[in-house]
């Protein structure tokens, strides 16, 4: 009785310190993501595989990013993003339509 309950002490324990790791490659990741600037075309849109409302674009520079949802109706090949250092805010700029058409995710 003694050892299932150490057992079972030893398991929660490691699932705590797993999910702070989980939770601090999370921030380290988003943080990365603010710190980055990115003024590239869009080669390709993919969808995300288990989530059909989701895309993905893979730009210029080889990188992939997620899309934003404001950006799914409109964005295409050929299109540019455009984002500064230390900013959240994204700017799409697209040419659907012979039109060029700028859209910001804050």
């Amino acid at each position: 009785m003694k050892f299932t309950k150490l057992i079972i002490a030893g398991f929660l324990l490691l699932c705590i310190i797993f999910a702070a790791l989980i939770f601090k490659l999370y921030k380290t990741d988003a943080q990365a993501f603010y710190d980055t600037p990115i003024n590239s075309a869009v080669k390709a849109i993919y969808t995300v595989r288990g989530r059909p409302l989701q895309r993905s674009a893979k730009l210029s520079n080889d990188k992939v990013i997620d899309v934003p949802e404001e950006f799914i109706p409109y964005i295409q090949p050929g299109d540019s993003i455009i984002k500064e250092s230390n900013s959240g805010q994204i700017i799409l700029i697209t040419f659907q339509q012979n039109s060029r058409t700028i859209i910001v995710h804050p």
